[in-house]
Parts: structure tokens; C-alpha cells; sequence
């Protein structure tokens, strides 16, 4: 078999000419495709003229025969006092979920064993541990690469973190009906007939670049109207995220894969939905309401029609992606768990950093009246444990 030879990506200008590959292998989930987490790296990452780097991009790129089979898409990021940390990119507020190392199917296991030899010998001095976020329990891609890692004294804490939820869609919206409570299809039908049906309501769905420029402040203001009614600043208050997604959404909906929709009722605006479409999915990545009309019921009214444009589209699955709100099991959507693995570089001083982190945040949790009941920290060769800690992350993607 040739060797797997591994190469360190530090700019996006020599990244760029992978973007083919890179695309192929993130296969159809759009938070790991090139289109979305480059232009992430560009916002978030990319130094500011004039300052010292905090941030260093550092894709690990694995290739067979000339052939790349492998793409680990990370940064460092740099602390004086945790050191240098490898993040996934996409991390942060934009919470980019199913980030993963990609590989080839046919060769998972030497891709993760390159790597993890890389970090082990190339980069042995250069990092002080891996961050890996939202993992679904079923990647066997990152279970490969955690176990390389430990095989080679790294070692691993995991975390629970919040799910990642999916709606199975059947082939007619009266079958998927029938898979609710009695109570809760008895509910949508007479939002349907008295409401969603009617010439009262208008259901758009954004085609164009004009209908992009009058729908995006529409869901936008909705989304941030409804996160103060909570007592939440909401995600658009930032600049960076705003400016971001708005790149993302208008990319999207240059490749038809855009699902920009908001419902109208008595002539104004009650929700919207942004969303993406891949293959045979739809994510649903941010919604908006009128928090002052909720006896109408504008959350459900959503659902229903994206759930009924999903089934018309032939659609399988309507991904309501990470975060545990109740509403999402109310739909039947089932849980797929995450985890939060931390993986620790083998040197003394990583180690010592990673346990005064741990102390740290200890503290901080039980300050927040979060205090985690045990943390589940493993030493290389030792079985995986109960993974039972509680933490207060919360994803960006929440409605």
C-alpha cells in the first residue's frame, strides 16, 4: 500500500486549491463543505492587520499516491495560560455542527493513524490539546483518531454535550401525522384549517436575489425580537456572525440549496426560517417569531409548513441539529448523543495546564450553579467510563 503522507496547511491561499477534494470528502454536510468553513476562518480568524496572531490556521491535509484521502480542518488557538489549543473550525458562536475529521471510507483508520503520528512527532511541541465539539457518538472517524491519540499516551476527557435532533420524513405529510399524539395532530389540523390555509396566511419561500434583500431583515429583526423577549441578546448582535451568515445564506442560494422562508399573516410577518439544504436533508439551522403574537401560534405554524414543503420536495430528514429544547421531540424528531472530547498532549506541562483548566472550571460551574457531578478523564489504556458531566454550553442554532 503507498504511505499516507501528511501536510500542514497554515494560509487559506494554500488551501484553496484542495477545495475540490475537501468537498468531496465532506460529502453532504454543509457545515464541514469548504463554502462554509473558509469564509469562517476569513471572520473569525484571520489576524487583524498590525496585531500579533492569535489564531493560526493549521489543516492537516493526508494524502495517498497524490491522492488526498484525509483533511483534519483545525486552528491553534493561542492563550498564555492554557497554551495552545487545536480547535475544530466553525467552532464558537456560528456552531457549526457534524464537524469531523474527514477521510476516505476505505482507509479511516491509516488517515487517523497519520494524523495523530503527525501531532505526535511533527507538531509534539506545538499544541497542548485538541478540542473536539459536538462529536455524535456514532462518528467512527473521530473514534479512530481518539483511540490513535491514546495509544499514544494523549490523555481524553468526554463530556456530554446537548444532542443533535432529526425528524424522519415519510413519503406523505398524513403519514407523518400519524407518527404524532393524538392531541398534537388535533392541534396542527386546526392550524391548518383555520389558519395556514386560508387566504389569511402566505407561506414565501426566497428564489431570488431581490426576494433574499426583502426576507433577510424580515428574519433577522424576528429572530432578535424573540431572543430579548427571553432575556437574550440574540446572535445578530454581533456583526461578525451577522455578516457571516448573510455571505453564507446568499452562497447557498446561488446553488439552490438556500431555504430562506417566512409566513405572513393579515399582511405581516409572523415567522421565518432560515435553513440549508443537502442531499436528501434539510437543516434547520435558525428561526424567528413575533413574540408579540404568540396566541397565534407562530412557532407551529412554521413547522407545519416547512414539514409539509420538506414531504412535497421528497425529502428524508428535516435536521433540527444540536440543542435539547423540548419542543424538538414534540415533532418526533429522535436524539443522536454528542460528546466534548478533550484531548490532552502527552508533555508534563500540557498536562498540568489541562488539570488547572479542569480546577478552573469547576469553580466556574459551580458558581453558575452548574457544578459538574464527575468528570470522566481517562488515562491512555483505561476503559471508557459513564460520560456524566453536566455543563452549560448552549448552541447558537436555538430558535
Amino acid at each position: 500500500m503507498p504511505p499516507f503522507t501528511v501536510t500542514r496547511i497554515r494560509t487559506l491561499a494554500a488551501l484553496r486549491p484542495l477545495t475540490a477534494a475537501w468537498s468531496a470528502l465532506a460529502g453532504d454536510v454543509p457545515f464541514r463543505a469548504p463554502e462554509w468553513l473558509m469564509p469562517w476562518w476569513e471572520y473569525y480568524g484571520e489576524p487583524h492587520p498590525g496585531r500579533r496572531p492569535r489564531r493560526e490556521l493549521c489543516v492537516l491535509v493526508v494524502e495517498r499516491a497524490g491522492e488526498v484521502v484525509g483533511i483534519a480542518p483545525w486552528f491553534i488557538d493561542r492563550s498564555p495560560l492554557w497554551g495552545n489549543i487545536l480547535k475544530q473550525l466553525g467552532t464558537g458562536e456560528v456552531c457549526s455542527d457534524y464537524q469531523t475529521l474527514l477521510v476516505a471510507p476505505d482507509c479511516m483508520e491509516e488517515v487517523a493513524a497519520a494524523v495523530a503520528d503527525f501531532l505526535s512527532m511533527e507538531m509534539r511541541n506545538e499544541w497542548d490539546r485538541l478540542d473536539l465539539d459536538g462529536c455524535t457518538i456514532d462518528d467512527a472517524a473521530l473514534a479512530a483518531l481518539v483511540e490513535e491519540l491514546q495509544s499514544r499516551g494523549a490523555p481524553l476527557e468526554r463530556r456530554r454535550g446537548p444532542a443533535c435532533w432529526k425528524v424522519a420524513l415519510p413519503a406523505t405529510y398524513d403519514e407523518y401525522l400519524a407518527t404524532l399524539s393524538k392531541s398534537h395532530r388535533k392541534q396542527l389540523r386546526r392550524l391548518e384549517r383555520n389558519v395556514l390555509d386560508t387566504p389569511r396566511a402566505r407561506w414565501h419561500t426566497v428564489r431570488t436575489a431581490d426576494e433574499f434583500a426583502l426576507a433577510w431583515p424580515i428574519f433577522v429583526e424576528l429572530h432578535q425580537r424573540r431572543r430579548k423577549s427571553l432575556g437574550d441578546v440574540g446572535c445578530f448582535v454581533s456583526s461578525c456572525f451577522e455578516a457571516f451568515h448573510e455571505e453564507m445564506a446568499r452562497t447557498f442560494l446561488a446553488r439552490g440549496a438556500l431555504r430562506l422562508q417566512w409566513l405572513e399573516l393579515d399582511g405581516t410577518p409572523l415567522a421565518a426560517e432560515y435553513h440549508l439544504l443537502a442531499g436528501d436533508t434539510l437543516y434547520g439551522y435558525q428561526s424567528g417569531i413575533d413574540p408579540d403574537r404568540l396566541e397565534e401560534e407562530p412557532g407551529r405554524l412554521a413547522g407545519i409548513a416547512v414539514i409539509r414543503q420538506a414531504i412535497d420536495e421528497g425529502l428524508a430528514c428535516y435536521d433540527l441539529l444540536r440543542g435539547d429544547e423540548p419542543y424538538k421531540a414534540h415533532w418526533r424528531a429522535v436524539p443522536t448523543p454528542t460528546d466534548q472530547l478533550t484531548l490532552v498532549n502527552p508533555r508534563r506541562r500540557s498536562r498540568a495546564r489541562h488539570k488547572v483548566h479542569q480546577f478552573l472550571r469547576r469553580i466556574k460551574y459551580g458558581l453558575l450553579g452548574f457544578a459538574p457531578r464527575r468528570e470522566n478523564y481517562l488515562a491512555p489504556g483505561e476503559p471508557p467510563g459513564a460520560i456524566d458531566v453536566a455543563t452549560p454550553e448552549t448552541c447558537a442554532t436555538s430558535a
